[in-house]
């Protein structure tokens, strides 16, 4: 077992924690987590300490209390002398029905910490953690009321979990600022399936010289060997019940693609792996581990003497990469020939070089933006998973048309406006146009004009109009009683989805989508006319389920 400084004190912890959520009789909130029983808890704490950890964490909310109650008992039972163990746990959640029976308040601090010290069975907490993020409390109680116990010496070190890097960094000034007892931590979700606090939070912990516990290392489970591409939802796994933490399910099989070969390599599990990947982050202070079963449990503490290769350090970092967002992506860009003379672009082009492909599709490049999954709705009509075409718009055209198509955005929404069936879309498709429809149709008629003197001419720079068939009532009309024909008359237009949401609001959402397929598989060409607005890509039903 290694050890690590906890933050910038001088206390030592082992690199692997014991997390005590499991502990309990199975109730409440943590039903589908907890589950073992006073013998069974110091058989696990016992092998826990065999094994060189020194450090175990609970929280006041754990099964109602009960975590703390059998983690002091155990540590009694065993005869572990109390300077052997550093003792971490966590006050903010609801305890209670009462009004005040939640946050960080100094009244709910100071009511916690004494009922934390009688389930512990001892007479200080080593480190003494906020729980969650209080919208309610302001900061400087919370810190005031932290101090009030280190200074009464019921707390030695203080922490927080699950808060933003604005508000760490915010509470750090306070302390130093008031004279107050600082964060030495945080305890923070961080997997190789889930990699956000690498952003904005690890590098705040890197200057600030505070301490990282990770919690959930292997995902809620995900990492553990139990799942796969091919096998997703395991019968007898936790996430079958308790589908926590949330990741990208889609990344992890990528992810888990690539562990098994190295986890194959070494003789040892994909979790194993998992946990040696996070323990090779010099960020990391201590790896919080959790068990129900001996065996489990064992397999993590070998997690220890695992030693990945650098090219397997690598492939792993390269397949969990994070997409390039701002202003990660930029900062790099900026900052390439501070030392010395650069190319600035080659450095950005080698910087996202992993993320060139979207979701593993080669040739689709990845600075197209991908609109969250709340754009996929339950489509009434069809019964069936289909995509939001309203609020995914592409914009082809000349500089003053995008506007005008912006501001008829700015004035409706791209996604709050309703669809307009049955008879209403009728009437649409008989006028053909609608306010911004109006618009080029206004300017289709000044091109016509034009072209009646001059056949050959084509219009201004600035002027050109965007042909769009929906615009026309009788193609309108032809679309709505043959939904194919629009495909084939985008062809022929270059494809331009100008009109995608006309054409849900004509034939629905399913046939729309094939104004939207040769989108994708046709590029203009002049780059310089295309901005978009926004792009996703779904499993498209009426392509037999190709993205």
């Amino acid at each position: 077992m290694e050890y690590a400084t906890l933050g910038n004190t001088g206390l030592m912890v082992s690199k692997l924690c014991f997390g005590t959520m499991t502990f309990g009789d199975g109730r409440g909130l943590f039903k589908a987590i907890s589950g073992v029983g006073q013998a069974e808890a110091e058989e696990l704490v016992k092998t826990a300490i065999d094994g060189g950890i020194n450090f175990f964490d609970t929280a006041d909310n754990y099964t109602e209390g009960e975590s703390e109650k059998i983690l002091g008992q155990s540590l009694k039972d065993l005869g572990i002398a109390r300077k052997d163990v550093v003792i971490a746990t966590k006050v903010y959640s609801r305890v209670g029905p009462g009004r005040n029976d939640v946050g960080a308040s100094r009244g709910h601090i100071m009511d916690g910490v004494e009922a934390s010290l009688r389930r512990l069975q001892t007479d200080h907490i080593d480190l003494y953690q906020i729980h969650g993020n209080d919208s309610v409390t302001p900061l400087e109680e919370t810190i005031r009321a932290l101090d009030t116990l280190v200074q009464q010496g019921k707390v030695s070190y203080i922490g927080c979990s699950n808060w933003q890097a604005w508000k760490i960094a915010k509470a750090r000034g306070i302390s130093e600022f008031k004279d107050l007892a600082r964060f030495d931590t945080l305890q923070a979700y961080y997997s190789i399936a889930g990699r956000d606090i690498e952003r904005e939070i690890v590098p705040l912990l890197e200057s600030e010289k505070i301490g990282l516990l990770v919690w959930s290392p292997l995902a809620g489970g995900l990492l553990s060997g139990k799942f796969s591409r091919t096998n997703q939802m395991p019968a007898d796994s936790r996430r079958a019940e308790y589908d926590f933490p949330i990741v990208d399910k889609q990344r992890t099989w990528n992810i888990l693609d690539v562990v098994a070969p190295i986890a194959k390599a070494h003789g040892c599990s994909p979790a194993r792996v998992s946990l040696a990947w996070l323990l090779a982050k010099p960020v990391v202070t201590s790896v919080i581990i959790g068990a129900k079963r001996l065996g489990q449990l064992q397999d993590n503490l070998a997690a220890v003497e695992l030693t990945l290769a650098q090219d397997e350090l690598r492939q792993l970092d390269e397949v969990s990469a994070l997409p390039p967002e701002y202003p990660g992506w930029v900062l790099p860009f900026q900052g390439a020939d501070r030392l010395g003379p650069r190319d600035r672009y080659e450095h950005l082009r080698e910087a996202i070089k992993p993320h060139l492909s979207l979701r593993g599709e080669p040739g689709l490049a990845s600075h197209r933006p991908v609109l969250p999954p709340s754009h996929l709705r339950r489509d009434s009509h069809h019964g069936s998973t289909q995509p939001d075409m309203r609020g995914v718009v592409i914009v082809r055209g000349m500089p003053d048309q995008r506007h005008g198509l912006r501001r008829h955005l700015d004035r409706h929404g791209a996604e709050a406006e309703p669809e307009r069936p049955g008879e209403e879309a009728r009437k649409l498709a008989m006028h053909g146009r609608d306010d911004w429809g109006a618009c080029h149709e206004k300017r289709h008629r000044h091109e016509m004009r034009c072209r009646e003197h001059d056949p050959a001419a084509e219009p201004e720079r600035g002027e050109r109009h965007v042909h769009h068939p929906l615009h026309d009532a009788a193609l309108a009309r032809e679309h709505m009683r043959q939904p194919q024909v629009i495909l084939e008359r985008n062809r022929r237009h270059e494809a331009d989805p100008l009109g995608v949401e006309h054409a849900e609001k004509l034939v629905g959402a399913e046939q729309a989508l094939l104004v939207m397929r040769p989108a994708l598989r046709q590029r203009p060409e002049d780059e310089s006319q295309v901005q978009t607005i926004g792009v996703e890509l779904v499993e498209d039903p009426v392509g037999g389920g190709k993205p």
